[in-house]
């Protein structure tokens, strides 16, 4: 199994499932049982190095911007469930900055609507 059918799988059971998170994890499991072994197992490598590409700067400052403009509230390693050591990988930066998440994340910045007055920048 390589990272194309690995996506393959998880569309397939998304779109059976009707956008019901439960309904598509049945539906993964489901056609991952219906697989050898050894394509349960590489199922699973590629899932751990994707969960482990994704621990970075880049996908926590755009969960971070996401998250507070949905609810108001501060993202924080609790809320997400996460331990705070490791830090992410990468070179880190002030997610409360305001101008540096403008810049870094132009198009998040314009779908969440915010300008210079409630950036939080200072």
């Amino acid at each position: 199994m390589d990272r194309e059918q690995f996506w393959a799988l998880i569309e397939a059971a998304k779109a059976a499932s009707g956008g019901d998170c439960r309904a598509q994890t049945a539906q993964l499991v489901a056609a991952l049982s219906e697989r050898s072994v050894d394509e349960m197992l590489a199922w699973d490598r590629i899932h751990g190095e994707l969960m482990a590409e994704s621990y970075g700067w880049d996908l926590w400052g755009a969960a971070y911007q996401a998250y507070e403009a949905l609810t108001g509230q501060e993202f924080t390693v609790e809320v997400a469930g996460m331990r705070p050591w490791p830090p992410p990988l990468g070179q880190g930066w002030d997610f409360d900055d305001g101008a540096e998440m403008q810049r870094r994340y132009p198009r998040l910045w314009a779908i969440c609507g915010w300008d210079e007055a409630s950036s939080g920048s200072s």
